[in-house]
C-alpha cells in the first residue's frame, strides 16, 4: 500500500515536471 503511494506521488511529480520545464523555457526565451 505504502509503496504504490510513493509511485503515484513519484509518477505525479515527474509529470508536473515534465509540464513545467517547457513554460520555464518559454519565459527564459521571452525575458532575454
Amino acid at each position: 500500500m505504502l509503496a504504490s503511494q510513493c509511485l503515484l506521488i513519484a509518477l505525479l511529480l515527474i509529470s508536473s515536471f515534465i509540464n513545467f520545464f517547457p513554460s520555464i523555457n518559454c519565459i527564459v526565451l521571452i525575458s532575454s
